[in-house]
């Protein structure tokens, strides 16, 4: 049997923090990879289908999505499964409960930690520097600094 892409093995590294998550996902969307950039399901180069799988497109965006930003339980943890020392940044992704999260990290530093509230509520927050749950209630528009 190919060897498949699983659509949800990479989320389940990442949400479980399995060391070098990272690297196999880049691994596998590279092995993967045709030339008019889809991502195929599996390996072997097989004819079957020239133009990329949709299920695996979405497989892979989300699997990145979860290196970097996971908000279950109503709880946001940033880079909870990319690699400590290794330079990341996004902006705006959306977490559980309307916020906006944008963040950065790099030069084997910790990381900058922007939120913003779409809609007010409560925002807890796995701080990255003490392994703490950090909580503030916000109105609709109120961006949160995380700092050390």
């Amino acid at each position: 049997m190919p060897h498949k892409l699983s659509s949800t093995m990479g989320v389940s590294r990442a949400r479980l923090s399995m060391p070098g998550t990272r690297d196999w996902l880049s691994d596998e969307i590279k092995a993967r990879l045709r030339p008019n950039q889809t991502i195929t399901l599996n390996r072997l180069g097989s004819n079957l289908n020239n133009f990329g799988h949709y299920t695996e497109q979405l497989a892979a965006s989300m699997a990145i999505g979860e290196l970097l930003l996971q908000s279950a339980g109503d709880i946001i943890r940033v880079f909870p499964a990319w690699p400590q020392g290794r330079n990341a940044a996004f902006t705006k992704l959306r977490a559980q409960g309307g916020f906006l999260v944008s963040a950065e990290q790099g030069d084997h530093r910790g990381v900058k930690v922007e939120i913003t509230s779409t809609v007010g509520g409560k925002l807890r927050v796995l701080n990255p520097w003490t392994g703490r749950i950090d909580e503030w209630i916000t109105q609709a528009g109120d961006r949160v600094e995380c700092r050390p």
